[in-house]
């Protein structure tokens, strides 16, 4: 069987993807400094339960920052003296022995295409998506840039038997993934209702009217209707122009500023803590300034040491 998802991982976050006809379509991504790591990959994994109506299975995709690819002159050979010829090309071009690595290669002509991983990365990959239950079943990579043709497979995982039929096994994709858009998500039948509306601070139209009339009356309708009814109309006493002047604004009362009621989600200060959570997240950052992966010891795969930068 081939998985209906794919879990990619990379140093800038993770990203969902769902496999359509004529390639695949992000479901949604989370960055590594996201403020609840596990919250936002649930809600990937439920809205992945809206797009498929069997069990979540999927292809894990790793960071081309931990695959060595290398391409071998091989004319004439046949698939199992590519292979040894790849095995024989690895001694020493990563800092782990060939037996600690998964590879596989492909043939171009006379030319051979290695990618090899090392086994520790996979544990690594595989603890994330099983922690977060994203159920993987098999290892995976996109090439981008590098001279390989098809898609990398690197296996299936040690707990993918859980997640598959009986004798079920993985069919591996001739083709990298090719992301084509977002994914169509099905749209609610019962949506959230609006919030109500306040109508009660303003005013209405009525009580806008009546006080756009008293506006207009005249000013010495109180002193006619006083002399109506017998008594002496009263003088109001003019106010002078500096009576009308308003207060300093050094003066006057402010308002305090409005307070924002946003905030990214990738800052704070509690931001740079979560960056040090274990798992994945912080050691898919592990690279030293060569670009070269450091594994679970620390040490630098280009200098061989744990105090490069």
């Amino acid at each position: 069987m081939k998985p209906s998802f794919a879990l990619s991982l990379s140093v800038d976050g993770i990203c969902l993807l769902h496999r359509v006809a004529g390639g695949w379509r992000i479901v949604g991504d989370v960055g590594l400094d996201t403020t609840d790591l596990a919250a936002e990959l649930t809600v990937l994994r439920k809205t992945a339960a809206t797009l498929e109506t069997g069990p979540l299975r999927c292809k894990l995709l790793l960071p081309n920052e931990q695959i060595k690819y290398l391409t071998i002159e091989t004319p004439g050979l046949d698939p199992g003296a590519r292979h040894a010829a790849a095995v024989l090309a690895l001694e020493g071009a990563t800092p782990y022995a060939v037996d600690d690595l998964v590879i596989d290669c492909c043939a171009d002509g006379n030319s051979t295409h290695i990618a090899a991983v090392a086994k520790e990365t996979l544990v690594e990959a595989e603890s994330f998506a099983r922690d977060h239950s994203f159920n993987p079943v098999s290892f995976a990579a996109v090439p981008g840039t590098h001279p390989y043709v098809g898609e990398p497979f690197f296996g299936q995982t040690s707990v993918s038997e859980a997640f598959l039929k009986p004798g079920e096994t993985i069919t591996p994709d001739k083709t990298s993934v090719r992301i084509i858009g977002p994914a169509d998500l099905p749209v609610d039948p019962n949506p959230a209702p609006p919030p109500p509306v306040d109508t009660t601070s303003a005013p209405t139209g009525t009580q806008q009217e009546q006080a756009a009339t008293t506006a207009d009356l005249p000013q010495d309708i109180g002193a006619n209707a006083a002399s109506a009814g017998g008594t002496e109309p009263t003088t109001a006493t003019p106010q002078t122009a500096s009576q009308h002047v308003s207060a300093p604004l050094s003066e006057q009362e402010t308002a305090p500023p409005p307070t924002i009621g946003f905030a990214s989600r990738r800052g704070g200060a509690n931001a740079q803590a979560r960056r040090g959570s274990p798992g994945y997240a912080r050691r898919a950052r592990g690279f030293c300034h060569r670009g070269a992966y450091r594994g679970r010891t620390g040490t630098c795969c280009t200098c061989r040491t744990t105090t490069c930068s």
